[in-house]
């Protein structure tokens, strides 16, 4: 059966109002960054295109003029898109208006807890002028038709304007993994993952032999770009099954299912690092390798009993934690052994009982990036995950794909200050944690790492 040209006329037009609404309520969503930059062009002139034409359709007469009702629901609507879109936009521009004019000591004060993602090093001159950032995440699309010489004085400069103003150095993170997470490569070496190291089933010491020159081609060469944290070792168990874990891969990314294998290769690794003035970071507690969900785009479940998670999944990240200055990257997961209500960043239960009384660890817990689907589409949206976090005594805030993001959460989480909702105690020894580091990066400065010129 033949369809008739007007139904599909009006079919396309009333599709591409529902492309545009989509676009129009996400508006400054993580989801959309990768048009960030074209995304309130394509709303307001294909909604002011539907506009106009429904306009013309009324009181013109033809083969396509559309009933009554029609014409004015497309007006309705298409007025609508445009009303959300801007709304949206001007209720971000807002936020970030409140956070670039808070008062400078609040800004400076709670600041120190993020590290941020950026596309142009211009866009964070006026964060740190404020103090309001404490690191920042360099990735692919930061090296993208740059040089090492290139880069290496962007970062530079980044690290002059902060310590300057702010008299203290940045974070400045990458996640270099080495296999199919090593976003500095190719302009670094790209090696495989750490997990090859274990080819050949290598006596104790021909491993560590292993593992300290693979670490020391990363440490040298990260430090000479003036990156001094990394995001690995990735001390999740390597799970039985190769599918089913989306673009996590984490079956391609751990090390081994042997939880000390693992550890003795995560130590060596972390221990390296260090001595070329580059912190690792332990990912991702409480351990993906159980985990079914793709934490990108879903609430992960880890269902091991306590036994089991102090028994194989925990190994790693007490005995490696217990042995260097490495970071852990807290997972976006539901632990439900300990809590069943909170995820592991957000839960006071485990990050306290846990990690800092149990195994009495005062390193630095960040998150993993808060742009990930269950933080940001949590209760409260972004803004209330990172009070949260905070609260319950994490450290850092990850914002690394979208760094716009930061703004959201910063607003939520000043206005959690102004109204005394955040927990003064547990921010003090924070800032006690990370300025011990902040010590560490000043005294490694003088460590002499590979040069590019």
């Amino acid at each position: 059966m033949k369809v008739p040209r007007t139904f599909v006329f009006v079919f396309a037009q009333w599709a591409g109002l529902g492309i545009l609404s989509f676009f129009a309520i996400h508006i400054k969503h993580p989801l959309l960054f990768k048009v960030r930059e074209w995304e309130m062009q394509w709303v307001c002139g294909g909604g002011l295109a539907l506009l106009m034409w429904a306009l013309f359709q009324i009181g013109t007469r033809g083969r396509y003029r559309q009933r009554s009702l029609e014409r004015w629901g497309m007006i309705g609507c298409s007025l609508l898109v445009l009303f959300i879109a801007t709304g949206n936009s001007l209720q971000f521009y807002f936020k970030k208006a409140v956070v670039l004019n808070a008062p400078e000591d609040q800004l400076r004060y709670l600041g120190k807890h993020f590290v941020v993602g950026y596309s142009d090093e211009k866009e964070l001159h006026p964060l740190i002028k404020r103090g309001g950032i404490g690191g920042i995440f360099v990735t692919r699309r930061n090296v993208q038709h740059k040089t090492h010489a290139s880069l290496r004085k962007e970062i530079q400069r980044l690290q002059t304007l902060q310590q300057t103003l702010q008299q203290r150095p940045l974070f400045v993170a990458t996640d270099q993994e080495g296999g199919i997470v090593s976003r500095m490569s190719p302009l670094l070496t790209a090696l495989p993952p750490l997990s090859s190291v274990l080819k050949g089933k290598p006596s104790p010491e021909e491993l560590d032999t292993r593992v300290t020159q693979y670490a020391t081609i990363h440490g040298r060469e990260l430090a000479g770009l003036g990156i001094n944290l990394n995001f690995g070792p990735v001390v999740d168990l390597q799970p039985e099954d190769i599918d089913g874990f989306g673009h996590s891969q984490i079956f391609w990314r751990a090390i081994s299912r042997d939880p000390h294998q693992v550890a003795q290769v995560a130590q060596t690794y972390s221990q390296t690092l260090q001595g070329y003035g580059v912190f690792a970071t332990l990912k991702h507690f409480p351990g993906l390798g159980a985990v079914e969900e793709d934490t990108h785009h879903f609430t992960g479940i880890l269902p091991a009993s306590r036994e089991q998670l102090e028994n194989r999944e925990w190994v790693p990240f007490q005995q490696v934690a217990q042995s260097s200055d490495a970071f852990i990257m807290l997972g976006h997961v539901q632990l439900k052994a300990w809590d069943s209500k909170h995820l592991v960043p957000t839960s006071s239960k485990i990050v306290q009982e846990v990690l800092r009384q149990s195994w009495q660890y005062e390193g630095i817990l960040i998150t993993d990036d808060l742009n990930m689907t269950p933080s940001y589409s949590s209760p409260g949206g972004i803004g209330e995950y990172a009070i949260q976090a905070l609260n319950a005594g994490v450290d850092l805030m990850l914002i690394s794909y979208d760094g716009d993001q930061y703004y959201e959460a910063m607003y939520a989480v000043l206005r959690a200050y102004q109204q005394k909702r955040l927990n003064l105690q547990r921010l003090a020894a924070s800032q006690e944690r990370l300025e011990r580091r902040i010590a560490m990066l000043q005294k490694s400065s003088s460590i002499e790492p590979i040069s590019y010129r």
